[in-house]
């Protein structure tokens, strides 16, 4: 940690233990809500490069599980930017081990079919295609459709989703029909989300369009 950033971090990082679940206090410190231990992931995960707003949120107590829909919303963005970083680096490693642990904290906090759940099993799905294991990419990308299917999501993620688990059947060597009627739902998915979203369908087509079909397709970042 750098000399100029907040010096009350460390406490909560004692409080936790380094552990994504733990919720008892130590050495006085009160005890972290759920939603807490998910912004402190944030922290944890780059170390004193962690965006200044993730600390202050931490700091601030601004987000808990039982705030608005909106709080969890901005949530949602600061692991998906978290992880975008770590995927940018080239640190897939990290990108995997920050999405997981972010999976099992909101399934804790807000229950495990809860719709938020979805998003960073996604994100943990994203980061194994990216490391060039398909086949582990599978489960988790799994678990996030069903919960997409049964929970209240926008077309957009549920076609990221489903678009995502077609490339990782296809290049894992899995069901290479339903990749293509996942690849093609991923269409239906982002044509019904609206405009702005050109680029998606123009890399679904690629996709679908690839030499010798989407068995050509190696895995890679995204």
């Amino acid at each position: 940690m750098s000399p100029d950033e907040p010096s009350g971090l460390s406490s909560s990082e004692q409080a936790l233990g380094g552990s994504c679940n733990r919720t008892s206090p130590a050495d006085g410190d009160e005890e972290l809500p759920s939603g807490d231990q998910a912004l402190l992931i944030d922290v944890q995960s780059l170390g004193g490069e962690a965006p200044a707003a993730i600390k202050a949120a931490l700091e601030n107590k601004q987000y808990t599980v039982t705030t608005s829909l909106g709080s969890l919303a901005d949530l949602r963005t600061k692991v998906k930017d978290i992880d975008k970083v770590h995927l940018q680096r080239g640190d897939l490693h990290n990108a995997i081990s920050y999405a997981s642990r972010s999976s099992a904290v909101f399934a804790e906090a807000l229950g495990a079919k809860h719709a938020t759940v979805s998003f960073p099993l996604l994100l943990e799905g994203k980061a194994r295609l990216a490391a060039g294991v398909p086949a582990q990419a599978i489960a988790p990308l799994e678990r996030s459709l069903a919960i997409c299917e049964a929970a209240a999501v926008s077309p957009q993620q549920k076609g990221d989703v489903s678009f995502t688990l077609a490339r990782a059947l296809v290049a894992s060597g899995r069901d290479r029909k339903r990749a293509l009627d996942l690849a093609r739902r991923a269409k239906e998915l982002y044509r019904e989300q609206g405009k702005g979203y050109e680029d998606k369908l123009g890399e679904v087509d690629a996709w679908l369009a690839l030499p010798r079909g989407p068995s050509a397709e190696r895995a890679g970042p995204r």
